[in-house]
């Protein structure tokens, strides 16, 4: 299903994936925001957590995000506006993934005019 790149992007696509069925065979965007919003708990409740592995995945970067840097990041993510910091990255997208506990593969395709 091609989803418009406008920010939520990633959230709409889950959201498509995760509500599509027989009624409905090309699911709905429409879960985004709730989505983001389940994503953005769980990342809350594991930022202390540092030992766990949803945390470690999370996290698995040169400069891991803590306190106040952890907050804002949160802060921004919640946000839905489609700007540019509320885009999807590594952090969400294992969350995500930690959420449905199911890998997630992200594919794009070249667009011809």
């Amino acid at each position: 299903m091609p989803i418009c790149g406008d920010g939520n992007c990633f959230f709409s696509a889950i959201s498509t994936f995760t509500t599509a069925c027989k009624e409905l065979p090309h699911g709905t965007d429409e879960k985004h925001n709730e989505l983001r919003q389940k994503t953005c708990d769980l990342i809350v409740q594991h930022k202390e957590k540092k030992d766990s592995l949803i945390y470690k995945k999370m996290m698995d970067r040169k400069t891991p995000l803590v306190g106040n840097q952890l907050d804002a990041y949160i802060k921004q993510k919640r946000a839905t506006t489609g700007q540019l910091y509320t885009w999807s990255d590594s952090i969400t997208f294992e969350a995500m993934a930690a959420m449905l506990d199911r890998p997630i593969m992200q594919l794009t395709y070249p667009v011809y005019i």
